[in-house]
């Protein structure tokens, strides 16, 4: 498949290097020309939680830099547009002059798929890329990033790939195509087991519940993942804060199927070494994705006229933590 990464972060670099060595097409889009650079020369390097590290020779992909000049060249001079577009970079990234270099990534066929965290951005890349359906991964998948080329990763993750109901606009077909058939399968070659989601707006709600409590606590409190179990007081703040999300939940329609503080809780053990993305983003002093997650969360509380304080409290605490 003809697969484009656009991020060479943590989660862009574990899936273009892993789909490149499967023996896919990639091209990589870097947002600096110096990891451009490097990726071309040396290559990618994935240290696995066996220990064992996989290294991935230069050659096997093109790299280029995201910008409008560079998409425009490429769009110019390439004849084949690619089938997939794997958005990879944060929601912090994604300005409009990013999503404005992406329609000129995409041909008329090319289908998108975001791996973000938070909510708000699909609607937005749909609307600037002339309402085409842009799917969603949800993905359990842990990436550390250690150099521009090389990453840690946590541990085998499961992902699961579906369009929300509002993107599909009714088309049932867009969900079991050829096309989104055949992504599902190239992702299983690779390594990555992934299904498809029936639901994916429930699977979307419930990481943003996991992620709006766990990575904003993680961040203040500089704590691995299961460090948020280890005392009563700490406890005691997950399940207020699932309390909080779930009274806006229902206030919404929207059903999770499972006890709030008793997912986070699992989720807490499952990842009890991992550091948070939030958490990474605080100690090397880069932009958090709050906005995306708890501040997303209190203002989908705001429009039913629901108020979540202890939310707001993580929102203006992590955003006045690098101002």
């Amino acid at each position: 498949m003809n697969i484009h990464i656009v991020g060479a972060g943590a989660i862009g670099l574990l899936y273009g290097g892993y789909l490149a060595k499967a023996g896919e097409k990639i091209t990589f889009w870097t947002r600096k020309e110096a990891q451009r650079k490097l990726l071309l020369e040396q290559g990618i390097y994935i240290e696995e939680a066996d220990g064992n590290t996989v290294r991935i020779e230069a050659g096997h992909w093109t790299a280029r830099v995201l910008k409008q000049s560079e998409c425009d060249e490429h769009a110019a001079a390439q004849q084949e547009a690619p089938e997939w577009i794997l958005i990879a970079v944060k929601q912090s990234h994604l300005e409009e002059e990013m999503i404005s270099a992406l329609s000129h990534i995409a041909g008329p066929d090319t289908r998108i798929a975001c791996l973000q965290n938070g909510i708000g951005h699909i609607d937005k890349i749909s609307r600037r890329l002339d309402g085409r359906p842009v799917f969603t991964i949800i993905t359990t998948e842990g990436s550390t990033r250690l150099a521009d080329n090389g990453v840690r990763r946590a541990g085998l993750g499961e992902s699961r790939l579906g369009v929300s109901k509002a993107q599909a606009r009714g088309r049932t077909d867009v969900l079991h195509d050829k096309a989104t058939e055949t992504l599902l399968n190239t992702l299983r070659k690779a390594g990555f087991p992934t299904f498809l989601s029936n639901d994916i707006d429930k699977d979307i709600y419930r990481k943003l519940l996991i992620n709006s409590v766990i990575n904003p606590l993680t961040a203040i409190l500089r704590v691995p993942n299961g460090d948020l179990l280890v005392s009563e007081e700490r406890m005691t703040m997950v399940r207020m804060l699932c309390a909080e999300a779930e009274r806006a939940y229902k206030a919404c329609g929207i059903s999770l199927d499972d006890d709030a503080s008793e997912l986070v809780a699992s989720v807490c053990r499952s990842t009890s070494t991992n550091t948070s993305s939030m958490l990474g983003d605080v100690l090397h002093h880069r932009a958090t994705e709050i906005d995306a997650i708890n501040g997303q969360l209190v203002g989908l509380a705001e429009s039913v006229g629901i108020d979540l304080p202890m939310h707001r409290m993580l929102w203006l605490l992590v955003k006045s933590l690098h101002p």
